[in-house]
Parts: C-alpha cells; structure tokens; sequence
C-alpha cells in the first residue's frame, strides 16, 4: 500500500505517511462515486533519451521528472494515482470535491510543463525535454484497487488518457467538461476533433494557451448587494477625497460573493486607478509573503522559470520608475528576498521587516499620482506576518493614497477580532438568502431558474458552491446539455 500523496510505501497499519504526513484512513477507506478532474502527463520520447544517456543518467532524469510533477501537483492539492512508465495520473477532487478543481488541474498542467523546460536547462540536455497533457472533468468511481492502492475508474480516465495521446510535444488538451468549467479562466485555442480509440465518436479537445484574468461573473445579473456596495464605494471614496489609506475587510461564509462585489467594485474605479491582486500561486503554498510575490511579479513581468539575472534586472526596472533614484537599491534588495534572492542567512525577523518594508515603498511609490487599490483573497489563509503588512497597508502613507480590500471567511475574526479598518460583513438571514437566490435565478435563467437553483443546492453539497456562477452564465439550452451529460438529478427534484 502506497501513500496517495507521495507515492511512499505505507506500513500496513498507519492511520498517516510517516514521510509526508498526509492523514490515510479517510481517503483510502472511501468507496464513492464523485465528481472529479482526471490529469495524464507524458514525458515525450522517453525511450529517445535512455538510448541518448547512460542507463543512471537517464533513470536519474526521469526521476527528476516524476519529482517534479509530483511537487507541482501536491502544491495544487492533486493525489497522484500512479507513475505508469514515463506517464504519471492525477487526480482532483479527493478526498475533498473543491469547486476550482478543474482550474487546479489545468494550473498543474502549465506548472508541470515549465518544470519539464528548466529540467532540460539544469539537467545540461541538447535536446529539450517535452510533455503531452491531457485533462478532463466528470463523475468517477473511487475506491481501493487489490493491491490497496487507490483505483480510481470511469470514462472521465479513459477520456483523459486519449486526450494526452491526441497531444503534440509540449500540448495540453481539455475535455469538454474541463473546458466548460474553466472557460473564465483559462485561455483556449481554437476547438479541434479528436479520434480517439474505444469510443464510437469523435472527442472534443480545447487546447490550453494560458490563463486569463478576465471574468464572466460580471455578465450575470447582481442582486441584493446593494447595501454593501455602499458602504465599500464610501469608505474606499476616502482615500481619495482625504488622501487617507483605507483598509476594509469583507467577511462571510464561502460562496456569499466576496469574490463578486470585489469585481464589481474594481469594475467601476477610473482606469488610472491600478488594481493589484494578490493571490497564492499555489494552494500548498508555505511562503508568508506570496500575495505579495505575485503582485510584485505581475508589476515587474517575473515570470515563475525566469532566472535569477533576468529576476533581479526586472526589479531594478519596476523601483527605477517608481521610486526615488537614492532608494532603488535597498528597495530592490528587499524586494528580491521574495523570490528567494539574497546574500547570505538572515534572521526570520529581519527577513519579515526588509519584505514589509520593501513592499510598502513600492507602493508608496505607484500611490505618488493617483490611488492605489489592492486586493487580497482568502486572508483568513495568511499567516500572522502577512496580515501585519496588510495592517501597516492602512496607516499613513508618506506619499499617496492606498486602498486596501481584504475577502476574508468568518473565522479570520477569531484571529484578528481587532482588525483596523472598516469591516463590512455579508451575513445574510435565510429568508433573505432564499428570496435573493429565488431573484437571482429567475432573472438569469427564467423558466429554468427554479430548477437551477435547488440543483446549486445539491452542487454546493458537492463542493461546486462557486462554479453555478459560471453555469448562470449559459444559455438554458446549453445548461441543460451538461446537467444531463455531467449529473443525474433524482426524480424528486425534477418534479418540484
């Protein structure tokens, strides 16, 4: 019996991986049918390279491989099934059925092609090492296989598999399923067709481009907010009429739409009010500061397989502009320990005030002309340190104005019951929650919308509390297509 995390062998016995730590008993003693993402990588011409290198090197390459696919998908809560010669297959979805777990799969899949790239540069090959990816979403079996090792079985896996044959060196190909999911998310290639062995029919494949920021959750209606767009249009309005830094915390239970009337309040700021997000680029992610090394990323254009030269000009860039010419050298220098580019150890408070610090007189700088707003998601995830420079984020700034949005769960307050700032809370009572839902609904899908919304009810149960946003924005014919494709509704429910 092997470990599903790690892949570690496991004592007969263990309740959790004595290497990974990773809890055993719920997940491999669980039989169920569920929702999952099935991904299939492929290292290309594997058998090319063992007959190029050495036996070791070559078993030394490979190995390398599978340690880093197996690095990029536990940072995005991926369970790796099985290593199948130069192959590995993961899935999303378990234990626990997340809503983005089709998002997460496609984000490993780009994570696991750029490892492959800079394998090829620190492994010293002539020729560059390329993976075939195939992804697709839909209901599976899950269970134990006989030798004890999770099995995971349904044609979600097949479709999957000929997805990842059907692609060229360095592809990735989505299913319908994943497409559909990810399509607000995710940029797409043009659709092609692929022939795949074992089925009677052609399968559609979405070849993967990238990821977008754009959102679809705009174009569908939004009820019943009206109160608290308020308070945030005042209270963030005074950073520019005082010139005042503002910090406000919307806390409320997952899925009430934090998410939504953040967008909703970027969507109507003046164009030359930048907008920084900062979110985690992984879901495992043990670094303290990594909202900030995504923000200081996207302002500087660092991408994740940049080396360190090219990571260090890009900064000296992005303070020259923004900062005083006397301070760019300290400031890059503590900016750069986001990335993991220092001299020497320093102490972990040092550390923690040379971030903070670095990354308040960025912004600072930016905030010289015109308002700067920032926002953080999940900050009931960050840890105590990035919470403190979030905090410090609404003090005075020494040249302009900040604006500071924080999405939170309710549990941040019971860490933080003191945060400064103002807090909107979006707590709603159950009876306004079912008449905004029953509107919502209505306005969206009209006829159909009763029917959607006690389907959201089951899906949320599921775990797919966020993606009937994406699914409002369908037409009622293609909605209905995927409900019949994808899920299985009781007869009860439809007769009601």
């Amino acid at each position: 019996m092997a470990c599903p995390v790690c892949g570690r062998p496991l004592p007969r016995s263990a309740r959790f991986c004595p290497n990974c730590g990773a809890a055993i008993g719920p997940l491999l003693g669980t039989e169920e049918r569920k929702m999952v993402t099935v991904l299939f990588a492929d290292l290309v011409d594997s058998t090319g390279l063992a007959q190029r290198l050495d036996p070791e090197r070559a078993r030394e390459i490979l190995g390398s491989f599978f340690d880093a696919a197996a690095e990029e998908l536990n940072a995005l809560r991926g369970r790796t099934e099985k290593f199948i010669g130069d192959a590995v297959m993961a899935v999303f979805g378990l234990p626990t059925v997340h809503e983005d777990d089709a998002l997460r799969a496609v984000r490993a899949g780009l994570a696991i092609r750029g490892r492959a790239r800079r394998l090829t540069q620190s492994a010293g090959l002539a020729e560059p090492l390329q993976v075939r990816i195939g992804i697709e979403s839909g209901e599976a079996a899950t269970g134990l296989g006989p030798a004890g090792q999770l099995l995971v079985t349904g044609q979600v896996v097949n479709v999957a598999a000929r997805l990842q044959a059907a692609a060229i060196p360095g592809q990735i190909l989505a299913g319908t399923t994943t497409h559909a999911l990810t399509t607000t998310k995710v940029s797409y290639g043009r659709r092609k067709t692929v022939k795949a062995k074992g089925f009677d029919t052609a399968l559609e494949a979405f070849p993967v481009e990238g990821l977008t920021p754009r959102s679809a959750r705009r174009t569908i209606p939004f009820v019943g907010r009206s109160s608290e767009q308020a308070i945030l249009g005042q209270s963030l309005g005074l950073a520019s009429t005082t010139g005042k830094p503002v910090l406000v915390t919307v806390v409320g239970e997952p899925g009430i739409g934090k998410s939504r009337l953040a967008e909703e309040l970027a969507a109507g700021m003046s164009a030359a009010v930048p907008i920084l997000r900062g979110e985690s680029r992984a879901y495992a992610d043990t670094a303290t500061f990594s909202p900030v090394a995504a923000i200081v990323g996207d302002l500087a254009g660092i991408n994740q397989d940049d080396p360190p030269e090219t990571v260090g000009r890009r900064l000296r860039e992005l303070v020259g502009v923004a900062c005083d010419p006397a301070e760019v050298d300290r400031i890059v220098e503590r900016l750069a320990l986001l990335f993991g580019l220092s001299e020497g150890r320093r102490e972990e408070s040092a550390f923690v005030h040379d971030v903070q610090a670095g990354f308040i007189a960025l912004i600072d700088g930016l905030a010289r002309d015109h308002p700067v707003l920032l926002l953080f998601e999940d900050a009931h995830m960050l840890k105590p340190a990035m919470l403190d420079l979030i905090e410090r984020l609404g003090s005075r700034g020494r040249r302009g104005p900040r604006r500071a949005l924080v999405l939170a769960a309710r549990s941040v307050t019971s860490r933080r019951p003191r945060s400064p700032g103002v807090q909107a809370e979006t707590r709603s009572s159950s009876s306004r929650r079912q008449a905004c839902s029953c509107r919502r609904a209505t306005a969206v899908l009209g006829r159909t919308g009763r029917f959607f919304l006690r389907l959201c009810r089951q899906w949320s149960a599921r775990g797919w509390m966020r993606c009937r946003q994406d699914f409002a924005s369908w037409p009622g014919s293609r909605l209905c297509s995927f409900i019949r494709s994808t899920y299985r509704p009781s007869r009860r429910l439809m007769k009601r």
